[in-house]
């Protein structure tokens, strides 16, 4: 059984869900069985990273209208998708309160399960936190953005969601970013992996496509796969 893990920034324009797809699949590369769900409810996008039609959704799910199981898209090699809907013509229809029941399904069928949650602190992020068990915080190395990731930490804390490190993307380097140790003083957690800015990842998403997989090459890509080894040996540990 996956621990079930959180992916947040606060606001919005982070490159959380470019970072949660990526991740998603460097660790499927690794030989783990990955799925990767889209709890964004009203701003669902994971589906467009990963180029998915829309033919099921994570809203049919809370809708009752299909199961978990039979909504995921298998993308190949190990990797699994949940999209949410970019249509709303659902959204009147489905309950929040399924998510929960999704995310311990979900649990029982892979190795790891990655969480998008929203953005903002409205009730679809605080539901889509609440249904996981870890969480990790995406920022930009700005202050504006570790100011949203502090007041996600204590929302986390709060519902007894335990928080295990921090992704930095889009860094830009020495002189411009926040230092790596201050962002982990501030946030008073470790930083897992950065990722720098590279037009390589703009390119991969205007393909229809991930940058891990399209030019593993690419700095962003060997970042990518950095990170998902450290991702795997922290949940080892635990």
């Amino acid at each position: 059984m996956a621990y079930p893990v959180s992916f947040a920034s606060g606001k919005g324009g982070t490159g959380k869900t470019t970072v949660v797809a990526n991740l998603g699949a460097g660790i499927a590369k690794l030989g783990k069985d990955v799925i990767v769900l889209d709890a964004d409810v009203t701003m669902a996008d994971l589906g467009l990273v990963f180029n998915l039609d829309e033919r099921f959704s994570l809203h049919e799910v809370l809708a009752g209208k299909r199961k978990p199981s039979d909504a995921i898209y298998d993308v190949g090699d190990g990797l699994k998708v949940l999209q949410g809907a970019l249509s709303l013509k659902e959204i009147q229809k489905i309950r929040l309160d399924r998510l929960k029941w999704v995310v311990r399904e979900l649990t029982r069928k892979t190795e790891y399960l990655l969480v998008d949650c929203p953005s903002g602190f409205e009730r679809d992020f605080v539901t889509a936190l609440g249904s996981t068990t870890h969480l990790v915080l995406v920022v930009n190395p700005d202050f504006p953005s570790l100011l949203e990731a502090m007041k996600v930490k204590r929302v986390a804390e709060r519902l007894h969601i335990r928080p295990v490190g921090v992704v930095v993307n889009r860094t830009l380097g020495k002189g411009i970013d926040i230092p790596p140790n201050e962002i982990e003083s501030i946030l008073e957690l470790p930083i897992m992996g950065s990722i720098p800015e590279d037009i390589e990842v703009k390119r991969a998403l205007a393909m229809g496509t991930l940058v891990i997989l399209h030019r593993p090459k690419s700095p962003a890509a060997k970042a990518f796969e950095r990170l998902a080894r450290s991702f795997v040996k922290k949940f080892k540990a635990l």
